[in-house]
């Protein structure tokens, strides 16, 4: 952005953030109350229209009005911290600001549009029907406009510095004569780690403020719910790939929280953070100037992921305890797994082309495409972060069917043949059908869109069945609760942690333990559903690809690794090899010196290792 269009910008915009940021009016209690949510709000829309305007520093040094309701937003409405500090700091660069606002309030009139009508009380209700908060309690109103405010802000600034780093604009930032700075800064990393934990911090509570001094006020059911839908909409939005900010501060164990939102058991909070991922994975909205619709960035496969948790239940409009307690969202459920679908074949898309360009920058590339590219770009990926996300959900069944059924032989051979034991026994039944039909609808939502996307000549099903084969076989999910934990210790908030470490170990033992034996019957249910999928031949064509596991996610399972230590170390090739070695031998030489593939390609013979670790999480670079 070149300096003229900056102090354009700067003339049209400073005057209102003059008047939005006085120290006057950020500020709690007095008849500041009825205001602060609307200047918190307009702040927010200042903040993403006028980037280089809100990032403008103070007139002798010190923090500027945007710095100042950043400031304010973060520490003193949602933290609840340093109100008259505040304050007090504030005043110290008031002097001007006040002769300012009254000329603004002044020129404003003059400026004022003549012929505006003015909304009546009907007309105005009829206008916020569609987001109608008004019922909701003054903190919790406050704490959403203040989350906006923080979140649109990083959005705004980094989207900005991207774009200046790529037209070279920052190489010329400074003026000679010493004037104002023509570049914009990114906000700090600390600043972006502690918005992404007091999010997080949201949904861990329910929904409940950070701040000690709202809690009181904002535990009514819709004010929670509020709060929760608040957090996860703008979590989302700081995960958009064209900030590339998800990867360095959102953890596996934040992930897990995220996830939460979309088995709310409210329907207001599970369908917005539906809506959020829709237009996240098809680059609408808020996502549309860098996401999927502009091809600059593949979104990240654990957000494809998500929705394995999208299904409904088939209990109408009521909660299923098979379902997490989530509530119905209807057709939003099915257009959430449409959306994925537009996503997966646009990732397909971008996966090919990829490869295309790869391959015309030589055998290197192509290797790099092979062992890191393929396993952000190529949608089958997702199903591991899938696994893993229903592996740590306490609905998920960790009894098959003979477990269930040892348990129901043990209760009809007690002594003991009352109607409680009767009830018991239908209980189990009932509960145990439930758990499993749920698992299997939502492991349908996952692999649909994989294999719909390929039409009727999909050829992706055998490399899904040989990776969920590995998943249950081979590998343990490891528990990342504990990544939460430490990221919330960036809000100093007053958590006694110390009694939560102590049993730490003990509990993370026996989470993965519970997780390696759903994962068992994850895996197990996850075929079946596969094999449903297979209609032609074509369908269980091998596919040759290496199949990466995330180990930040996944582990050896010490069975496996025991097992596999006593073979010798050509065992594993010998026993691929005999499978193949009629078509190796055949087709040796007029084999192509390229063995890259991807689903919905002609395959070459070549077949690699099955499965390798990797610690793929971070977000793709972008496809130049």
């Amino acid at each position: 952005m070149d300096k003229a269009a900056i102090l354009r910008e700067r003339e049209a915009f400073d005057p209102l953030l003059k008047a939005l940021a006085s120290p006057s009016r950020l500020s709690l209690g007095g008849n500041n109350d009825d205001k602060i949510v609307s200047i918190l709000t307009a702040l927010a829309a200042l903040a993403e229209c006028a980037p280089f305007a809100f990032s403008v520093s103070g007139s002798r040094g010190g923090a500027g009005q945007g710095e100042r309701a950043i400031r304010f937003a973060l520490e003193t409405v949602l933290l609840g911290r340093g109100d008259d500090d505040e304050q007090t700091s504030a005043e110290e660069e008031s002097g001007d600001d006040e002769e300012n606002e009254a000329e603004e309030t002044s020129t404003s009139k003059l400026r004022a549009p003549q012929g505006r009508r003015k909304i009546g009380g009907k007309d105005r209700r009829e206008a916020n029907s569609g987001n109608d908060d008004s019922h909701l309690s003054l903190p919790c109103r406050r704490a959403c406009a203040a989350i906006e405010l923080l979140v649109s802000h990083i959005r705004s600034t980094v989207v900005k510095v991207r774009f200046e780093k790529s037209t070279g604009n920052q190489k010329n930032a400074k003026q000679k004569n010493g004037m104002t700075r023509s570049s914009i800064e990114p906000p700090p990393p600390e600043h972006i780690s502690k918005i992404f934990a007091v999010l997080i911090q949201i949904l861990q509570d329910s929904g409940l403020p950070p701040s000690n001094r709202d809690r009181k006020h904002c535990n009514s059911v819709d004010e929670r719910a509020a709060l929760r839908r608040c957090a996860a909409v703008h979590l989302l939005r700081l995960c958009d790939m064209s900030l590339q900010l998800e990867g360095t501060y959102l953890k596996p164990g934040m992930w897990h929280v995220l996830s939460s939102a979309f088995l709310d058991e409210e329907r207001s909070v599970r369908e917005s953070a539906m809506e959020e991922l829709s237009m996240m994975l098809t680059g609408q909205g808020k996502y549309r100037h860098g996401g999927i619709a502009s091809g600059s960035f593949a979104p990240n496969l654990r957000f494809v992921s998500l929705i394995v948790l999208c299904a409904d239940s088939e209990h109408g409009h009521g909660h299923s305890a098979a379902n997490g307690d989530a509530a119905n969202v209807g057709r939003r459920s099915t257009s959430t797994k449409n959306a994925a679908l537009q996503c997966i074949s646009t990732l397909r898309r971008t996966c090919e082309s990829t490869l295309a360009q790869c391959r015309a920058l030589g055998r290197e590339a192509e290797k790099n495409f092979e062992n890191r590219l393929k396993m952000m770009l190529m949608p089958e990926f997702a199903v591991p972060y899938a696994l893993h996300l229903l592996a740590f959900r306490r609905e998920t069944p960790s009894a098959g069917a003979a477990e269930a059924s040892a348990t129901l032989t043990q209760i009809s051979q007690s002594s003991d043949r009352s109607d409680d034991n009767e009830d018991k026994e239908e209980f189990v039944i009932a509960n145990e059908e439930a758990r499993q039909k749920m698992l299997r609808k939502r492991l349908k939502w996952l692999f649909e869109p994989l294999v719909q996307s390929l039409g009727e000549g999909a050829d992706n099903i055998s490399f899904l069945l040989r990776m969920t084969e590995l998943l249950g076989s081979k590998y343990n999910a490891n528990d990342v609760s504990l990544d939460t934990t430490s990221s919330s210790s960036l809000l100093d908030l007053s958590l006694d942690s110390s009694l939560q470490n102590e049993t730490s170990a003990e509990k993370t033992t026996k989470r993965e333990r519970e997780a390696a034996a759903k994962l068992k019957i994850i895996c197990a249910a996850a075929r079946e559903v596969l094999l449903t999928f297979v209609k032609k031949d074509i369908n269980l064509t091998p596919y040759p690809g290496a199949i990466q596991i995330p180990s930040a996610l996944f582990a050896r399972s010490p069975h496996a690794i025991s097992k596999s230590d006593g073979k010798k170390k050509g065992t594993a090739k010998e026993a691929r090899g005999s499978k193949s070695s009629k078509k190796d031998n055949s087709s040796s030489e007029k084999r192509s010196s390229s063995t890259t593939s991807t689903p919905g390609r002609k395959m070459s013979r070549k077949k690699p290792r099955e499965d390798t670790p990797t610690n793929e999480v971070a977000s793709p670079a972008p496809l130049d």
